[in-house]
């Protein structure tokens, strides 16, 4: 009994916090630190996945396409590859500050935030962004204010600002709001539940999905925010030991992805109705579940495969079966450390 113990201790310790002894104050770039908190601090009620999401450059760039009147390749841009043209903007910026032109100076800032952004410069990007914000604020162009204002939640999510992600984020909720854009207003309460959930305000987060959030997603015959309510629905109920419900709304997410084969939302509602079995002790349906998702993984959605790496061991360990969780465990371990390290040179 003392060496099962002991063992368990063990392999606890190793799954969870293999890398607690990195020092957390010395990353070279945000992204590593984030990255490396997702890793440590990952829960058994949320998916690694869903925040390294956060770190896709080119998702968060879409998210703003719009408003940006750039006629070249902007994923081609950086500023060591242009580095003389980026070295007349702050003569141009100079310009159109003293012309009164903001529109335009407004656009300069944002051509280089997103430059920046793809370059992983999201410091530089922060500022510049912040800067746009303030130029479109002051031209009260609401539909403007709101995209940029998301973009911010997500680049002070990924700094670890909660107060100011949520600051950003009521800002783009009003924008969204004004200009009617309802699909990304959608996507302002999910994130506003995303903070909530976080700061552990479950009644509110639930309360807002059930009265205005699922109804738009109605209203919308959005199909991708429906998927997206019931699963944070399932997480709230999750985080709370209410496993009955969970598992009736992750299963709801599940049918609803499979209807229109959308594979990701299929993986992430498999992974966290293993989590809700693996609580209520149904390992054999859990590991079935984890299974299913990882025949589900390839290039598109491969950051799904540290949940079912992690989840495998800790399923196969559940189960009694020692060897197979250790040797997921030590795949899960090299691929997060080989993840980190990616970042890290990026």
């Amino acid at each position: 009994m003392l060496r099962l113990l002991l063992l368990s201790t063990f392999f606890i310790f190793v799954l969870e916090d293999s890398f607690a002894n990195k020092k957390l104050n010395s990353y070279p770039t945000p992204q590593q630190k984030f990255v490396d908190t997702i890793f440590i601090k990952s829960s058994n009620n949320s998916l690694i996945a869903d925040e390294l999401a956060l770190l896709n450059p080119q998702e968060l760039i879409k998210k703003i396409s719009d408003v940006l009147s750039l006629n070249i390749g902007i994923s081609a841009i950086t500023y060591h590859q242009h580095q003389l043209y980026f070295n007349s903007l702050p003569q141009q910026l100079i310009f159109y500050s003293e012309a009164n032109l903001k529109e335009r100076q407004a656009g300069l800032y944002m051509m280089m935030a997103v430059t920046e952004t793809l370059a992983g410069d999201l410091n530089i990007a922060y500022h510049h962004f912040n800067k746009a914000l303030i130029l479109y604020q002051m031209q009260l162009n609401h539909a403007k204010v709101a995209q940029i204002a998301s973009f911010l939640y997500q680049l002070a999510v990924i700094f670890g600002e909660d107060k100011a992600a949520a600051d950003y984020n009521t800002i783009a909720l009003a924008g969204f709001r004004i200009s009617q854009n309802d699909k990304s207003y959608i996507n302002a309460l999910l994130q506003q539940n995303q903070l909530w959930l976080k700061a552990g305000y479950f009644k509110q987060a639930e309360q807002q999905i059930l009265t205005k959030t699922l109804l738009i997603a109605y209203k919308l015959n959005s199909k991708q925010a429906e998927i997206d309510c019931y699963m944070q629905l399932g997480r709230i109920y999750l985080f709370q030991n209410k496993f009955t419900e969970a598992k009736w709304f992750f299963v709801q997410a599940n049918i609803l992805a499979n209807k229109i084969q959308q594979q990701e939302g299929i993986i992430r509602s498999l992974l966290m109705l293993a989590k809700v079995k693996n609580k209520i002790k149904d390992h054999h349906l859990a590991l079935a579940d984890l299974q299913k998702a990882e025949r589900l993984i390839n290039q598109q959605n491969e950051r799904f495969q540290f949940d079912v790496l992690k989840n495998l061991a800790i399923t196969y360990f559940k189960l009694g079966s020692k060897e197979k969780a250790e040797i997921y465990s030590v795949i899960y371990n090299k691929e997060h450390e080989s993840y980190v390290n990616s970042i890290t040179y990026r």
